[in-house]
């Protein structure tokens, strides 16, 4: 479930690969945590962004107020 103080302000498909970029900012000044699930497997990763450097994570850790590049891949 899509926390409701996350907000998803842009989302871009990788054309390079099966992945997009989700630009996601968290809005009530609470730490948040949640998981990319669906029907398959999706491989999730922090990123900068140009959609570099990325570090594999398991859950999205949000501060309060902060802002994050994810990149989703299958």
């Amino acid at each position: 479930e899509f926390p409701e103080n996350v907000l998803l302000i842009n989302s871009r498909p990788l054309t390079d690969e099966n992945a997009v970029i989700f630009h996601m900012r968290e809005l009530n000044g609470d730490k948040t945590n949640f998981e990319v699930k669906g029907v398959n497997t999706f491989q999730t990763q922090e990123v900068d962004v140009l959609g570099e450097s990325a570090k594999d994570v398991d859950k999205v850790a949000l501060l309060p107020y902060e802002t994050k590049f994810i990149k989703v891949a299958w």
